[in-house]
Parts: structure tokens; sequence; C-alpha cells
């Protein structure tokens, strides 16, 4: 068993803080509230159904990310839920942060890499918007965790059993988890007599529980209505930098990134581009899988930029060192960090789509005062896009 070392403990403390910092800081405003969409929904089922909540079939699929969250708020006081629900899911997004920062490290011996890759799921724009402090956007980030690790073969070697419970996680979150296996696939094909248990046990275990995701959404009656609304597959009048870039920026950063690791492998044949190229693979895939079951869509657009940025990072850590002068490097590092920076100042804090309502807390007191008023068995929640129904008792 490794040892940890007081530097090892101090170096985990700092990336908890930092990470921390970053994600509790965009729900400074919003952590008291409800998100519009699910809002209470997933913690009304555990409410009513209890444990078999997770088998409902409401969503037409497994998705055990939100309703965990939602299972272990429903055992504090109803005018807390809303703060724990914000807090559970937003140690969950640091948590992913941690397993992507650790996946790179691993793989490319760089700190600074993995320490970037993993900021990036919690600084880029769609994040502000629905998915830091939202619990029921959790799964988009649990995938990308997965779709990370499953590039990073010194990684999955290192710690095979923490591979197989990503693996196994995020399959039960979306069954879209199974685009991050093309690399596993790679790796079984080429080593057909000899494959790596450790490469084949992960895979073996996103084919079980996506078989066991299609027999759930088969028998869920739910066909192709599964996420239902008003699904935006084109751009429409009025649309702004933020959702344009939720749509532009997977096509452009991962051709973007194989053409330039293409022309370098021709110049310097020494680098090695297999990890950016599987990622950009993995990118384009659950990008078109996602847009075509969601369409345009802030919460699901949370994997589509983290995964788009992080290859970013990691074609420049491929490339860059073997570019002379040294000063190209720095420069191409200067104008993406530049570019990101720039694409998240305004939206931040923003939060809006978790903001726009009223304290949670005071809703439920006024429903509270209500109950007494009216001496009713029940009390209606006007929330922003939904309507929460509670027993008095309950309040």
């Amino acid at each position: 068993m490794t040892t940890l070392t007081s530097k090892k403990v101090t170096y985990s403390l700092a990336l908890l803080a930092s990470y921390s910092l970053m994600a509790f800081g965009r729900i400074t405003s919003s952590y008291t509230k409800l998100a519009s969409d699910p809002s209470y929904d997933f913690v009304e089922e555990i409410n009513r159904l209890g444990i078999r909540s997770f088998v409902s079939g409401s969503e037409g699929y497994l998705q055990i990310g939100p309703r965990l969250i939602a299972y272990f708020a429903h055992w504090f006081p109803v005018r807390e839920q809303a703060v724990v629900l914000s807090v559970l899911a937003t140690f969950t997004f640091i948590a992913c942060a941690f397993i992507i920062n650790r996946a790179i490290t691993t793989q490319t011996g760089s700190a600074l890499t993995g320490y970037v890759s993993g900021a990036i799921l919690l600084l880029i724009p769609a994040a502000s918007e629905s998915t830091i402090g939202n619990h029921g956007s959790v799964q988009w980030s649990i995938v990308v965790a997965l779709c990370i690790v499953l590039i990073c073969p010194v990684f999955i070697n290192q710690y095979p059993k923490s591979t197989i419970a990503i693996s196994i996680v995020s399959t039960l979150c979306s069954p879209l988890s199974i685009l991050a296996c093309g690399y596993l696939v790679w790796s079984i094909a080429i080593n057909r007599r000899s494959s790596d248990r450790n490469i084949v046990i992960p895979f073996l275990s996103v084919i079980a529980f996506t078989f066991i995701q299609f027999l759930y959404w088969l028998f869920s009656g739910k066909g192709a209505t599964i996420y239902g609304g008003d699904i935006r597959y084109l751009p429409w009048s009025g649309m702004g930098q933020f959702w344009w870039s939720l749509l532009l920026t997977p096509p452009v950063f991962v051709i973007g990134c194989i053409v330039f690791l293409g022309c370098s492998k021709l110049v310097f044949k020494e680098i090695k581009i297999q990890q950016p190229i599987y990622l950009a693979l993995t990118t384009a895939l659950l990008t078109f899988a996602s847009f075509i079951t969601t369409g345009i869509k802030d919460s699901t657009a949370v994997a589509w930029q983290s995964l788009s940025w992080i290859l970013v990072v990691l074609t420049l850590q491929a490339v860059t060192p073997k570019l002379k002068p040294k000063l190209v490097g720095y420069m191409a590092v200067a104008l993406c960090s530049a570019f990101f920076l720039r694409s998240i100042e305004k939206w931040y804090s923003a939060s809006w789509y978790l903001s726009d309502g009223r304290e949670w807390s005071v809703l439920i007191a006024e429903a509270k005062v209500q109950c007494l008023t009216d001496r009713t068995e029940f009390q209606k929640i006007e929330l922003l896009l939904s309507e929460v129904v509670l027993h008095c008792s309950d309040l």
C-alpha cells in the first residue's frame, strides 16, 4: 500500500481547496434555491417511493446520480434541502474534477496538465448556467470523468478497481457512457489473444450495464420521448455568444486538434498523439449522440465543452514541447489560455438558471403559514418551471 507523505497530503488539501473555491464560488447567489429543472422531482419521488425510486422508470433509463443525492437530501428538514442538494451536487463535480486530474496526471506525468484539465470541468461556461449546484445534471460530469479515465491506460493499470467502479457508476447514470470505450475497443482488438484484464473488465462492465439500461428503456415504454420538451436542433433568432459557444466548441476544437496533431506527427515522428486522438473521437461521438437526443442543451453541453477544452490541453501538452523556437509553444498556450479565460469571464457567477427563483426556505416558510391559515392538508409551491406539492405535516 502506498504511504501518504506530508507532501502528498499538502498537495491534496491544496487541490481540494482550489477546486472548492472554483466550484462553490459559482453558487454563492444560488445555493439556497432549487434549480428550475428538475427542481424537486427526484426528492419528491424518494419521499413517495423510497428506495424504489431508483427504478421508478420516470426517466426512461436508470439515472442513479441525482437520485443518490436526492436520497441523502430527503433525510434533512424540508427547508434545508435546497442547500443540501446544492452542496452535495457541487462536491460531486469536485470529485469528478479530482478523478480527471489524477487520470491525466498519471498518464502524462504532468501535474499542471492534470490540474488544468480538472479545473476545466468546473469553469466552463455551461457549468454556471445549469450544472454546478444542480443535482439533476451530475451525470454529465460523471460521464466526462469516465471518458478521460478510459483513454488513460497508465491510470487504468494503476487503479483497476477504481476504473471499474467509475465505469459502473457512469453507465448507471447514462447509457451514453458506452461511447467512452473507444480506446478499450482498440486495445482489445489489437491484443485479442493477450488482452489485459484491466482493460477487458471495465469494458465488459460498461457493456453489461449498458445492456441493462437498454432493457430498462425497452420496457419503460418511453420510446423516443425520453427527454420530451421542446428540443432545439437549429440556431434560433437572437441566439447569443453563450449558446453559439455550446454549439460550435466541439466541432471546431475536434477538427482543429485532429488536423494539428496529424500535421505535427508528420513533422515530429516521435510525438505521442494516441490519447488526444482517442479523446477527439470520444468527444465527437458523445457530442453527436447527446445532440441527437437533447438538441442544443446547456446541461448536456457540459460534456461537450469539458471534453473539447481538455482535448486542447492534451494537444498542446503533446506538441508544444517540440516546437522551435520555444516562444511559439508559449504563444500557443498563452492564446488558448486567454481565449478560455475570456469565454468564462462573463458567465462564471451567472447561475441564472439556478438563481432566478426565490429562496427555498422562504417558500417553505410561506407554505407553512398558509397551511395554518387555510387548515389544508397539502400546499402547492410555485417554482419557475414547475410546481411542488408538499404535505403540511412535513413542513
